[in-house]
């Protein structure tokens, strides 16, 4: 919900979402988000927007509304392709600035998780959903009579490297600022 200020400004008011049954708020999914932006707030130049207060007890979190601009989807289907380009550099960019500034840095974040998501699982949720369809995905495969020969361990492979057991990669020159 976006909220005006006395002096013209506006922020950004959310609550936590309804699960997927309708029924009680996703607390969870709640505190993983108000973590992030209580992580991301110590990068030297921001990507995210602001973290102006939250209240856990009461499920509100108040963050800065960011400018209007073009969605990525617009810049890759509707724009030109220099717009296109220039925008898929700067979200990289941005995404690179992320990761550089958090390496040696994921103990801070697992904290704000613990504190403010503590039902979360240390994995991400949609880890469990390629576990768990695999069995499908690899029956349909077959029935479509598409070879999924070594599939099974490939998808291992990426569980475990997206579940975080492989080293952090560190670039050889910092992002460009």
């Amino acid at each position: 919900m976006r909220l005006g200020t006395c002096d013209g400004r506006s922020v950004i008011l959310k609550r936590p979402r309804r699960d997927r049954q309708g029924g009680e708020p996703d607390r969870e999914a709640f505190g993983i988000e108000l973590a992030s932006l209580e992580y991301l707030a110590g990068m030297p130049i921001p990507v995210a927007p602001s973290l102006l207060g939250a209240d856990v007890t009461a499920g509100v979190l108040l963050m800065e509304e960011l400018p209007a601009g073009r969605s990525m989807a617009e810049s890759l289907l509707l724009g030109d392709r220099a717009t296109a380009t220039a925008d898929m550099v700067a979200y990289a960019t941005a995404l690179g600035s992320v990761h550089a500034w958090s390496i040696g840095r994921t103990a801070g974040f697992a904290r704000a998780r613990a504190r403010y998501g503590p039902a979360a699982g240390s994995r991400p949720w949609w880890l469990e959903r390629i576990e768990r369809g695999r069995g499908q995905f690899l029956q349909v495969a077959s029935v479509l009579g598409v070879t999924a020969q070594g599939v099974d361990a490939e998808i291992d492979g990426l569980v475990r490297m997206l579940g975080g057991q492989v080293p952090q990669l560190r670039p050889r020159r910092p992002v460009p600022r």
